[in-house]
């Protein structure tokens, strides 16, 4: 095999590991959940990098995609795409940049415990941050989100 599948868009058990990959080209849901190896029954795992608006799919952890963007890049976020089309912006990626996009949104110094993260700092729950998210992920793939 040459590191493709019989469709183009989808690479092989050859072309990543637990890591996963960035995408080169757009993929549809379907193909996503075809992916192997499957790390998860129901969803694929994804990183977006917002400043560059590319993103990597398919890793066991998401943090492994800073092998992509880089260690200690600052705009990274990252979630779950569940085969149904629901999206969850779960990421221990997201903990420390929840944290600062909510003290950029309200200045007025709040105490932390404050935050309505409803219980889970790794949960992105501001509309305006979900929908930069969104506009990276459906500019790569072609889904209907669920909500």
């Amino acid at each position: 095999m040459s590191g493709q599948s019989e469709n183009e868009n989808i690479p092989s058990r050859e072309c990543f590991d637990r890591r996963g990959f960035v995408l080169e080209e757009h993929i549809s849901l379907e193909e996503l959940e075809g992916l192997e190896p499957k790390f998860f029954e129901d969803f694929i795992k994804f990183v977006i990098d917002k400043d560059t608006n590319k993103v990597a799919v398919g890793m066991e952890v998401h943090k492994s995609a800073e092998v992509f963007f880089g260690r200690n890049h600052g705009n990274l976020y990252g979630g779950n795409i569940y085969f149904d089309g629901s999206i969850i912006y779960t990421s221990t990626l997201n903990i420390a940049k929840n944290l600062e996009y909510w003290e950029k949104k309200h200045p007025a110094g709040l105490l932390k415990k404050k935050i309505p993260f409803q219980g889970n700092p790794r949960i992105i729950t501001d509309d305006e941050l979900i929908e930069i998210i969104d506009a990276t992920l459906f500019s790569w793939i072609e889904m209907e989100k669920n909500q």
